[in-house]
């Protein structure tokens, strides 16, 4: 999935931007991201950090209309994983 697709899914849909966090599923608890960076291959990718706070939706949205054509993906087990899709649970997005 592409930044663009994303930011146009979350902008168009019933909650139109109005989310708390992102966040990934871990052993069935919701694990929030705390950053996204280009890295060398040029993917957007969304990472978790221990000890860190959750990333603020406004700097999210930014670096998705910053580089709207990148790849999304996220840092998942030690390794990059491709981002397909997203799904919304009490005003969080899950991906």
């Amino acid at each position: 999935m592409r930044s663009q697709e994303l930011l146009t899914a979350l902008m168009n849909g019933p909650q139109r931007g109005d989310f708390v966090g992102i966040y990934q599923t871990e052993h069935d608890k919701l694990v929030a991201f705390t950053g996204l960076q280009l890295d060398e291959a040029g993917d957007l990718v969304l990472y978790s950090a221990k000890q860190q706070p959750p990333m603020a939706m406004k700097d999210f949205y930014t670096q998705l209309m910053l580089h709207k054509n990148r790849y999304l993906m996220q840092w998942q087990k030690g390794q990059k994983q491709p981002i397909y899709g997203f799904k919304e649970v009490d005003r969080k997005i899950v991906i």
